[in-house]
C-alpha cells in the first residue's frame, strides 16, 4: 500500500522520465507519433498528481463539499 505523497511523487516521477524519453534519442529509430504518446502520457501523469493533490487537501481538511473557507475546496466553514 502506498502513500498519496508516495503516489503523487511516482506521477511526477514518471512524467518527467516520459518526457525525458520523448526529447531525446532514447532509441535510434523513435517515430514521431511514438514522442508524441510518450508526451500525452506524461501529461496524463502530471494531471493525475494535480487531482491526487487536490485529494490530499481535501482528506487534511476532513471535508467533502465544495467552497471550504478553509481549502477551498467545501463549506463546512472551519
Amino acid at each position: 500500500m502506498i502513500t498519496l505523497d508516495q503516489a503523487i511523487d511516482h506521477c511526477k516521477e514518471k512524467a518527467k522520465e516520459l518526457k525525458q524519453q520523448a526529447e531525446t534519442d532514447y532509441f535510434p529509430i523513435v517515430e514521431d507519433a511514438e514522442k508524441a504518446d510518450c508526451l500525452e502520457c506524461a501529461n496524463e501523469h502530471e494531471q493525475l498528481a494535480e487531482w491526487l493533490k487536490e485529494l490530499k487537501r481535501y482528506r487534511e481538511c476532513g471535508c467533502i463539499r465544495m467552497e471550504c473557507t478553509n481549502c477551498g475546496g467545501c463549506d463546512n466553514g472551519r
